[in-house]
């Protein structure tokens, strides 16, 4: 795995809102999951409705616009 090679972790937040009890999404959350988030390089990928609520949810984390790394698909 290219993550696993350079010494990074990959994390999937997976399920709706609704199952999770709780938005994955959001700045608290996130900072959580990543000690040390709003020093990293974050990389994301998916439809843009998400990767859209991803990049605000980590600038309210505290990550640089310029660490934000995304692809976006649809669908």
């Amino acid at each position: 795995m290219v993550a696993a090679g350079r010494g990074s972790t990959v994390r999937y937040l997976l399920g709706s809102r609704a199952r999770l009890g709780h938005d994955p999404l959001c700045a608290e959350r996130l900072a959580a999951l990543v000690p040390g988030l709003h020093r990293r390089e974050v990389y994301l990928c998916g439809p843009a409705g998400m990767a859209d609520t991803a990049v605000s949810a980590l600038q309210a984390a505290g990550v640089p616009r310029r660490r934000i790394h995304r692809e976006s698909f649809e669908f």
